[in-house]
């Protein structure tokens, strides 16, 4: 409470000693004027009709409280860039056991789920950075779920794939409405939607590695009537734990609830609640290339080494028809996280007189990692309190029809950051606090957009948004001394967006243009001495041109061609000195293709039985322009991304799935070594395929169901990172058997 306290005070004195600007970040709402046409969009997965359960609240016609692409085809026509849509019946038959399986799927992604070293989700997009997701903006129902969007853009907090019956991913100029962090695209993921009948779902699961996980979620709706409209409700609850293939045990509890309440037939109201907690054996290190190539899953090395995370949020939504062309949408939304993580601390070399333990070859300079009885604890405490109201209105210009998007954002932040060494690894040694510091921003944005139909078949969309930061940092206790150092810094940016679609519904072409932006962080804008960086935002020009196509309901299919230039793109910092985690890369240069298409078998052939096709693939060339590196590859910008799904349901309940994801060869380090030092931090990155398995059956009129999934059906362990520190691994084969029941009343 003390931190956050303090947090808020910084906050103050951010916003009365700074100009303040305004901007931002709208998701695209459904338009007040909706289309009739209700076609899927052409590069959304197609549903089968048949599931092994349906969870409660997961129809697919239900309005969604916040979307940014959404589903009708016209609304797709008009929107100005590349997306992909994951659906609710993919996620559900996927039967994932992280996220980062389902997002593995989408052409352009790299992704990393890693509850092992500390809780993270890193998701790269087009050859940006992937370490923990800060080159994109990640949302939840439309609100952002870094720990400090602005400050400090870090995914520690995991999206739980149990809460989603939704994914949407946009890279094109759609994104001038999103912000901030907006360099590689937006990822939103959508809750389920409160029911509007009795509707449960439970599911218990185990298997290998120590994997249990129950899900239990219910909701109803209960009549107003005066209003015509039911209030709704939904809670959840999920209990999961692993040991996983390297023997390093984590658990998860994970609730939400929310309630929709119609106040009138024009309006109504969403409200949020959300808690997580998250505790893991949590070692900062990977292994060394021998000890992976003589044990690929070596136990956890630091049984020291532990993180937990504490997260709550809430959120608030006002939906308001305002006439029969307007509607307003305003968000309120805070979020509160605390994070611990004690690490054991090591060196690359056995010279400390206090090591207890070393793993890998000590023969090899950096061939070992050697611990130390000692350890760091990193305590963290983050704060985010944003409103955004958004305007959707629909006007004329003569014969030339309008969808002006408007909107605001006022988002504050706080962050308490605490440094404890103690001379015991494993406990019983006093604790002293060596550094501590507090960070507040502030960011105000503002935006609108227009999308113009000049005929049927062409629109034009021109937008802008405007972006203002201001940070305040403020350091405490250096080394374990009393210091009182100050400093602010802020920052503002114009990002324009031009967008255009040609053609139908069923088959147009796209093309777009729109700078990329992206705030430095607090403790990159203001140094220790607490003096002013003078940094500009990073920012990219992204380049689009594609085409969709649905030609009949039973196939579709899109291909998009893009180009990001960077005057000067951030990129990890693969040398072995370790000074920073980030480095200056200079100009950079992406360009590469995606292609997703989807053919119902079972549709088109008048089967009795849904059979589901889906093929996507991304390709991409990422390089250094000029300098020294020029020509290199950056890192972790893999050449190709690949993933193939088939999907059958029978009409007697049985029900089966088989998906792969490949991975193209990517470099670790910016001098593009080939062969894998000791230590295992660079090297090249070799091509994997992971193959996954799975069998359903429901009873429909019970509503009782069973899964038999196989995650990794090939066993073979594969090098999917080499950072932080050293080989993280993945590919180990896993069997899960669950067990469900679902009830749902129609009204």
């Amino acid at each position: 409470m003390q931190s956050t306290l303090r947090g808020l005070g910084l906050l103050i004195g951010v916003a009365s000693a700074q100009p303040l600007w305004a901007d931002e970040v709208k998701l695209v709402a459904p338009e007040p004027a909706a289309a009739t046409t209700a076609a899927t969009a052409p590069t959304a997965t197609a549903a089968p009709t048949t599931t092994a359960a349906q969870p409660a609240g997961s129809s697919e016609d239900e309005t969604i409280e916040v979307e940014i692409v959404g589903d009708k085809a016209e609304a797709i026509q008009k929107l100005p860039g590349s997306f992909l849509t994951l659906r609710s019946a993919e996620i559900r038959n996927a039967a994932a056991l992280n996220t980062a399986e389902l997002l593995r799927r989408v052409p352009g992604l790299t992704v990393r789920e890693d509850t092992g070293g500390g809780g993270r989700l890193d998701i790269g997009v087009r050859g940006l950075d992937p370490g923990r997701s800060r080159r994109l903006l990640v949302l939840e129902d439309g609100v952002p779920l870094a720990i400090n969007p602005y400050g400090e853009p870090d995914l520690y907090f995991v999206p739980q794939v149990e809460r989603f019956e939704k994914i949407e991913v946009l890279k094109g100029s759609g994104s001038i409405l999103f912000g901030p962090q907006t360099l590689g695209g937006v990822v939103n993921f959508i809750t389920h939607s409160a029911p509007d009948s009795l509707s449960s779902y439970v599911s218990v699961e185990a298997g290998e590695f120590g994997y249990v996980r129950t899900v239990g979620r219910v909701g109803t709706a209960i009549p107003v009537d005066y209003v015509g409209e039911p209030v709704r409700f939904l809670t959840q609850f999920v209990a999961k734990r692993s040991d996983g293939a390297r023997n390093q045990p984590s658990s998860d509890l994970d609730g939400f609830a929310k309630v929709v309440v119609p106040f009138s037939e024009q309006t109504r109201a969403t409200l949020k609640i959300a808690a997580h907690r998250a505790s893991a054996q949590s070692e900062d290190v990977g292994l060394p290339r021998d000890l992976f190539a003589a044990q690929p899953d070596h136990p956890g090395m630091s049984r020291a080494s532990r993180s937990q995370l504490t997260r709550f949020d809430a959120s608030f939504i006002l939906d308001a028809d305002l006439g029969e062309e307007t509607r307003l949408k305003t968000l309120v939304y805070a979020s509160h996280t605390d994070r611990q993580w004690r690490r054991q601390q090591y060196d690359r070399f056995p010279g400390a007189n206090d090591v207890t333990q070393s793993f890998g070859d000590t023969r090899l300079p950096l061939g070992a990692i050697y611990f130390r009885d000692g350890a760091r604890l990193l305590d963290r405490s983050y704060f985010v309190f944003g409103v955004e109201p958004r305007l959707t209105t629909n006007f004329r210009t003569g014969r030339i029809a309008h969808t002006l998007d408007a909107g605001l954002r006022v988002l504050g932040e706080s962050a308490s950051l605490g440094d404890h060494e103690t001379e015991r690894a494993y406990g019983g040694g006093e604790l002293t606090l060596g550094e501590l510091e507090d960070h507040a921003s502030l960011g105000l944005a503002a935006y609108v957009q227009d999308r113009i139909l000049f005929r049927d078949w062409l629109v034009v969309t021109p937008g802008v948004r405007f972006e203002h930061a201001s940070y305040l940092r403020s350091r405490e206790l250096s080394a374990g001394e009393p210091v009182d150092v100050a400093g602010s810094d802020s920052n503002n940016a114009v990002i324009p967006g031009l967008g255009m679609t040609l053609g139908a519904p069923r088959a147009h072409g796209f093309a777009g243009l729109h700078l990329g932006y992206a705030p430095p962080r607090a403790t990159e804008a203001i140094s220790d001495a607490g003096a002013s960086q003078l940094l500009s935002p990073e920012r990219s020009t992204n380049w689009e041109l594609g085409v969709r196509t649905k030609p009949i309901d039973a196939f579709s299919a899109d291909v998009v061609l893009f180009l990001d230039e960077f005057s000067n793109q951030v990129v990890p910092n693969t040398s072995l000195d370790g000074t920073t985690e980030l480095v200056n890369g200079g100009r950079t240069r992406s360009f590469g293709g995606e292609a997703s298409s989807t053919l119902r078998v079972g549709e088109l052939a008048e089967l009795p039985i849904s059979i589901d096709v889906t093929g996507r693939v991304g390709v991409l060339e990422a390089r250094f322009v000029d300098g020294a590196r020029d020509g290199k590859a950056l890192p972790y910008a893999p050449s190709s991304t690949a993933s193939a799904l088939l999907d059958i349901d029978s009409p007697i309940g049985l029900g089966a799935g088989f998906s792969m994801t490949y991975q193209g060869a990517m470099f670790a380090d910016d001098a593009n070594t080939l062969q894998p030092d000791a230590s295992g931090r660079v090297g090249l990155i070799d091509p994997y395929v992971l193959l996954d398995v799975n069998a359903r059956f429901r009873e429909r009129s019970s509503g009782v169901g069973a899964t038999l999934a196989v995650k990794n059906l090939l066993d073979r362990p594969v090098v999917v990172s080499r950072r932080p520190e050293g080989i993280w691994t993945t590919g180990f084969r896993q069997i899960v058997l669950g067990l469900s029941y679902a009830y749902d009343r129609k009204p």
